[in-house]
C-alpha cells in the first residue's frame, strides 16, 4: 500500500470486516506486524489500529495507539481522513465538543482532497446528536446519506436512525419509521434493531398513533426485553400506549412485568 491514502482507507475497511468476523484481536496483531517494514507503514498501521478500536467503542486504547512514539506521517491526501479518525476517536472517548471541532475541520479538509469526506460527516454528526444540535445533525447526515456511499452497514444505520432521531426531536416524523425500516434492513440484529423499533414506536406515540406504537414497543419488549438500555424506555411506552388506548389490563400486566425485571427502574 506504501503508505498512501487509500492504503489507509483500505486497511480500515478491513479491519471493520474482521471485527464482524470476530477477529479483531487478530487484526490488530497483524497491523502491528505490517508496521515493522518502514516509517510510513508504522504510520498508516498506527492510524488503522487506532481506528479499528475507535470502532468497537474502544476509545481509550485508541487513543494510546495515536500516541505511540514517533513515526512516518500519512500522504497529504489522508490528512482530512486522518483527522476525521480523530474525531472519531473523541466521540468515542465522549468528548463531543472537541469532536465536533475536528470533524468540522476534517469536513473542509476532505472537501479539498476529495477524500474521506464520509468519515468526517459521520463523525461531525455524531458529535452533534451527542450534545442535542437536532437541526445541525438533521442537515448534516442528510448530507452525508445523499451524497456519500458508506461502505459499513454498521455505520449506515447508525447514521440512519441519528438523523431519525433528529427529526424526530424537531417534530418532523414522516421520514422517521421509513429510515428506522432501512437501517432494520442493514443491520436487523443487536443494539441498532432494538434502538430502531423503539423509535419506531416513539414516532407513532408523537403522532398519537397509539395502537401501532403499543405494536411497536410490544416487538421491542418481546425481541429486546434483556438489553436495559432499550427494553425499559420500551416498557414505559408500552404501558403509556396501553393507558391511552383505555386498556386498562393490558397495562397492568405490562406495569407488573416490568417491576418484575426491572425493580429498581421507575416507571
Amino acid at each position: 500500500y506504501g503508505g498512501s491514502g487509500y492504503g489507509l482507507l483500505a486497511l480500515v475497511r478491513a479491519g471493520e470486516v474482521m471485527q464482524q468476523q470476530n477477529q479483531l484481536e487478530g487484526w490488530l496483531m497483524r497491523l502491528e506486524e505490517l508496521g515493522r517494514a518502514g516509517e510510513r507503514e508504522k504510520a498508516v498501521t498506527r492510524w488503522a489500529r487506532a481506528a479499528a478500536l475507535m470502532r468497537a467503542g474502544r476509545g481509550e486504547e485508541a487513543e494510546r495507539v495515536v500516541g505511540e512514539g514517533s513515526g512516518g506521517e500519512v500522504a497529504p491526501q489522508a490528512g482530512g481522513y486522518v483527522m476525521a479518525l480523530r474525531a472519531g476517536i473523541e466521540n468515542a472517548r465522549g468528548r463531543f465538543g472537541e469532536a465536533e471541532r475536528l470533524a468540522r475541520e476534517a469536513v473542509t479538509a476532505c472537501e479539498a482532497k476529495n477524500f474521506g469526506l464520509d468519515e468526517a460527516l459521520f463523525q461531525l454528526g455524531r458529535a452533534l446528536v451527542m450534545q442535542k444540535k437536532w437541526g445541525e445533525a438533521n442537515e448534516v447526515y442528510g448530507r452525508l446519506l445523499k451524497e456519500c456511499v458508506i461502505p459499513n452497514a454498521e455505520v449506515n444505520a447508525i447514521a440512519l436512525l441519528d438523523r431519525a432521531e433528529s427529526l424526530m426531536e424537531l417534530e418532523e416524523t414522516d421520514e422517521v419509521v421509513g429510515l428506522c425500516d432501512e437501517a432494520l434492513r442493514l443491520r436487523p440484529r443487536f443494539a441498532i434493531a432494538a434502538r430502531a423499533v423503539l423509535m419506531k414506536g416513539d414516532a407513532m406515540m408523537r403522532r398519537n398513533e397509539y395502537q401501532k406504537a403499543a405494536q411497536y414497543y410490544k416487538r421491542a419488549v418481546t425481541l429486546y426485553g434483556r438489553m436495559r438500555e432499550y427494553a425499559i424506555p420500551a416498557y414505559r411506552g408500552l404501558i403509556t400506549a396501553y393507558t391511552k388506548l383505555g386498556l386498562t389490563e393490558e397495562a397492568g400486566a405490562t406495569r407488573a412485568q416490568f417491576k418484575q425485571r426491572y425493580p429498581d427502574a421507575t416507571e
